[in-house]
């Protein structure tokens, strides 16, 4: 009797010890669980990736916001020719630095330089006084001012400053040769071959002389 009395409480001890071992581990087990999935988070940067943004949608904090404009792509800048285009026959304003090309024509105008020294009273003027100088490039070649232009340039009105009114009109050879009794149709020759235009060969009236003069343009 007394020996089943002991069995039954060696059990009854054993049962509670067990009781006891499994109450001390559960709360070890949660806290490992709980701190793995702190460490989840941290590793995942401590917030979820996505989270309810308020609409029923979800707002992923991985993915750049969008811009709140268009931002423009980089685009070449575009360089305007500083040249405008001027008539035969038609009065314009010209400045200094920039270039005017004739319509049609293989000739460009420009403004060199200004003079504007008062020669009054008695002073000498050497290289001074009033002026517009001017350049002239027709059919690749350079004149400067000079009677000898495949262009005519009547200075209309000018500040000799800052602008000039130019007219510009062709050469008419009778204006440049015509004055030369004996030598006219050589100079015609010179200028056909200089300006690289038949205009002035038309205008001589020798035949023969007018087939010498095309052959040298």
């Amino acid at each position: 009797m007394r020996i089943a009395i002991l069995f039954v409480m060696i059990a009854l001890l054993l049962l509670a010890a067990c009781e006891s071992r499994d109450a001390d581990t559960k709360p070890a087990d949660e806290t490992l669980d709980m701190d793995s999935d702190m460490t989840s988070d941290t590793q995942d940067g401590g917030v979820d990736d996505q989270q309810n943004d308020g609409t029923g949608g979800t707002v992923d904090f991985n993915e750049p916001p969008n811009p709140p404009f268009d931002v423009p792509e980089d685009v070449d800048e575009v360089t305007v020719p500083n040249t405008d285009e001027v008539s035969l026959g038609v009065e314009f304003r010209a400045v200094k630095g920039k270039d005017y090309q004739v319509k049609g024509k293989d000739a460009i105008f420009r403004i060199s330089n200004f003079l504007n020294a008062d020669c009054t009273g008695i002073t000498l003027c050497v290289g001074g006084g009033k002026d517009v100088k001017y350049e002239v490039v027709a059919n690749g070649r350079l004149y400067r001012t000079s009677y000898k232009t495949p262009y005519k340039v009547n200075i209309v009105d000018s500040d000799y400053e800052t602008y000039a009114k130019i007219i510009l009109t062709k050469t008419i050879p009778d204006e440049i040769c015509g004055s030369l009794r004996f030598t006219r149709d050589e100079c015609l020759k010179d200028y056909a071959r200089d300006f690289h235009d038949p205009v002035y060969c038309n205008a001589i009236n020798d035949e023969d002389k007018k087939m010498e003069c095309l052959a040298l343009i």
